[in-house]
């Protein structure tokens, strides 16, 4: 999300609380602009924009930042940056398979956990294995990466990509909204089991 953004919203939120109602509109500017309401019942966030197209990116940003905002206050945040997940990994040792089936559904969560992070790697001129040495105080090594995040290792910990560099993710405000991150797992899971699905069909 566009840190400006964030940051507008984060600061409306501060002054007039997440349950306030906050609806987006149009400015004849290309700043934003805040009206606030009687008794601050209810905020409008005017955006402007150069363009039509910029102006309808920036309202989906803004209330996409809204919403994620609201989240964030009403379930927890954890670190961001497919952090949270990675952070999971050390509870999937205590899971032992009884069969094929359950092993290719741990394989499958597996997967899923470690996605976003590659995702966002790959998006970027750094390289993987690089990047879980530098948050994991480890060399990476062939096969899971469960070792690698054990229990006692500091959970804050991750990369920003734009730094190139290990980043304690709550004070650099890289965050997701726990129910984000659920949501996100879930929907992760559910696809790769569609997809052996009809691999084995």
């Amino acid at each position: 999300a566009d840190p400006e953004i964030g940051e507008l919203v984060a600061d409306v939120m501060d002054k007039v609380g997440y349950n306030c109602i906050i609806t987006v509109g149009e400015s004849q500017s290309r700043q934003f602009e805040i009206e606030y309401g009687d008794e601050y019942g209810v905020v409008e966030i005017q955006v402007g924009a150069e363009t039509k197209a910029d102006l309808e990116l920036k309202k989906r940003s803004v209330e996409k930042a809204i919403s994620v905002a609201k989240l964030a206050v009403e379930e927890g945040i954890v670190p961001g940056g497919g952090i949270a997940l990675l952070n999971t990994l050390s509870a999937l040792e205590k899971i032992t398979s009884k069969s094929e089936d359950e092993s290719l559904g741990i394989r499958i969560v597996l997967q899923a956990l470690e996605a976003p992070l590659r995702t966002i790697v790959s998006n970027t001129d750094h390289d993987f294995d690089m990047v879980i040495t530098s948050i994991s105080g480890r060399p990476k090594k062939p096969g899971s990466l469960r070792a690698l995040f054990e229990k006692g290792r500091d959970e804050r910990i991750g990369f920003d990509v734009l730094k190139g560099q290990p980043v304690d993710m709550f004070r650099t405000g890289i965050i997701d909204p726990v129910q984000v991150v659920i949501n996100a797992l879930e929907n992760a899971t559910s696809v790769a089991m569609m997809v052996f699905a009809r691999m084995g069909t």
